[in-house]
């Protein structure tokens, strides 16, 4: 469905370009959407491992991917892969963009809404927790 235009962008700007691996990871997320998870899985583990061996994995781009995984992993049920993904992509973010930046709040919350689907809601409150103290703190300074 999407070979053509990820090969496009292969052919244009090379197979360890970012703007290739990235060019996976969207569709990636289009074969999430229709449930299509082995192609999703297949698109974000290449993209992951294009961008990781040219950058290093502690880039955003990685942190995207990480965070793309989380979900294709969450609406696989498979709860520890996901928890995996999502906190490899937080720790990129707390430390590029600091913890109360928007993209580390976001991850944040994705991975409190996967404990809620886990149904374990302690961990889940504790991380809509922190992420409402430092929106609270972030907003009472400006």
């Amino acid at each position: 469905m999407y070979e053509k235009a990820i090969e496009g962008r292969r052919v244009t700007e090379g197979e360890n370009s970012v703007n290739y691996a990235m060019s996976l990871a969207m569709a990636a997320g289009a074969y999430r959407e229709v449930e299509d998870y082995t192609k999703a899985d297949k698109y974000l583990k290449d993209a992951y491992m294009i961008i990781a061996m040219e950058n290093g994995e502690e880039n955003m781009a990685c942190s995207a991917i990480l965070n793309s995984m989380g979900l294709n992993y969450k609406r696989q049920s498979k709860f520890e892969r996901s928890v995996d993904a999502y906190q490899r992509s937080l720790s990129i973010r707390e430390e590029l963009l600091g913890e109360d930046h928007p993209d580390t709040l976001s991850t944040r919350h994705n991975l409190a809404e996967l404990y809620i689907s886990w149904n374990k809601p302690d961990q889940a409150q504790e991380l809509l927790n922190l992420n409402v103290e430092l929106m609270e703190k972030k907003n009472s300074e400006q």
